[in-house]
């Protein structure tokens, strides 16, 4: 899905082990970007300066072509208008 905040439009995925739609996040789980942790199922890994990781329900915000956001749901309501 794609979501605003501001003037920036970001694609925005809702952690789940649903089978994935947004053809982005299929690409990162094939490229090994995104992964789920091999410790506790709920929790996926991603790319950051510090290790990033969020559990299902959380939002993930691309915010560039190898970075990501992991934000809760009160938040990204929020913050975010989904488009």
């Amino acid at each position: 899905m794609k979501a605003q905040r501001g003037n920036q439009t970001f694609e925005v995925w809702k952690i789940s082990h649903d089978p994935p739609k947004e053809e982005w996040v299929v690409q990162c789980f094939e490229q090994g970007i995104l992964e789920w942790s091999a410790v506790n199922e709920h929790i996926l890994l991603f790319p950051r300066i510090f290790g990033g990781a969020a559990a299902i329900g959380f939002y993930l915000i691309k915010t560039d072509e190898k970075d990501f956001q992991a934000i809760n749901s009160k938040r990204f309501h929020r913050e975010f208008q989904v488009l």
